[in-house]
């Protein structure tokens, strides 16, 4: 019987005599081809002619204390570069382009500042050594914006579409925080009541989402904070139905109305969550004096006056009843005063 060690050995042994052959003499030869093949295919390839998009960083400074920069300028400068590949390693590897450096003082004006591509050429061929060409810039055109301290306090407004698996419904939208800080040009804040999400697209919801979500902003202003927690509620539908009351609207003291039936049964939707929540007292079906004189039958329509949040597909069984206005005897009257 062959022992576990006797195994062992035997598979140590095949091992080391497979490594031993992969490492012949050919073996080394052939991999001694393969490095000066990929050195030759490398050395020719650096050697041919390249256009290559590097970025280069910018930054704005001597900034006053009492600006507040609405609209930032891009964080890089991208500039495309044509040269022979050995050349243009510095510059995709090596760091060689070093970050542009924009004063404010040089560029603002009435709240915008604006830097056309052209001007940065001197600072960019300083960085850049010949033969090494600059073929485009982009963009070709940088701005900032920003103004003196000037702002305002709005809410901020939902925007977007939510849908929900089937058999579920969006039952709350929150956005935290409801406020925010807008900083703007005096004529824009004049004007403004409120600012939008960045619109939010979401569909198979069935359950509780978050988002954080920017806060859209066209050239110019800026919000602190910038962006919001979204906080999107779904719920599963179920149906429930209650037993309501009709109510008078705008009768007068002499007069009394009699319906057949006097309840009527309200068949809604609303989410799990809010079943128990939801009873007869929340809603309000109300027939109205003015109203029933002008029906030329002793037989009305009902509708739901009052609706309760969260409920959906409201309908009214039986949707008619028959009815009469009586007088109140005046004795009767008086005993009511």
């Amino acid at each position: 019987m062959i022992s576990l060690a006797q195994i062992r050995e035997v598979t140590s042994l095949a091992a080391r005599t497979l490594w031993k052959r992969m490492w012949t003499r050919s073996m080394l030869t052939f991999l001694g081809f393969v490095v000066l093949s990929a050195s030759f295919w490398l050395a020719v390839s650096l050697n041919e002619t390249y256009e290559v998009e590097v970025a280069v960083p910018l930054e704005l400074h001597d900034v006053p204390s009492n600006v507040v920069i609405t609209t930032d300028l891009p964080s890089a400068l991208h500039i495309t570069l044509r040269d022979k590949g050995i050349r243009l390693l510095p510059y995709l590897y090596g760091g060689a382009l070093k970050t542009i450096s924009l004063n404010f003082r040089d560029h603002n004006s009435n709240g915008h500042g604006r830097i056309m591509a052209s001007e940065l050429q001197s600072q960019l061929v300083k960085q850049i050594t010949n033969p090494t060409q600059i073929v485009r810039i982009k963009p070709d055109t940088l701005e900032f914006y920003y103004n003196y301290g000037a702002s305002k306090r709005v809410p901020v407004r939902f925007d977007g579409e939510i849908r929900c698996q089937t058999g579920f419904f969006v039952t709350q939208t929150r956005v935290k925080p409801e406020f925010v800080t807008v900083y703007a040009p005096q004529s824009i804040l004049d004007t403004l009541r409120y600012v939008n999400i960045k619109a939010l697209h979401l569909t198979q919801v069935r359950d509780t989402v978050q988002r954080t979500q920017p806060i859209a902003t066209p050239r110019g202003m800026k919000t602190v904070p910038g962006q919001v927690s979204v906080t999107v509620i779904c719920d599963r539908l179920t149906e429930k139905t209650v037993r309501v009351p009709i109510h008078t609207l705008n009768f007068p003291a002499s007069r009394v109305l009699r319906t057949f039936p006097s309840l009527v049964d309200v068949t809604f939707k609303v989410g799990v969550n809010q079943y128990d929540k939801v009873t007869a007292d929340n809603f309000v079906i109300a027939l109205g004096y003015e109203e029933l004189l002008s029906t030329r039958s002793n037989r009305v329509r009902l509708s739901v006056r009052s609706v309760p949040d969260g409920v959906s597909d409201v309908r009214i069984n039986p949707s008619t009843v028959d009815f009469v206005i009586e007088n109140i005897p005046e004795e009767d009257e008086e005993s009511i005063h």
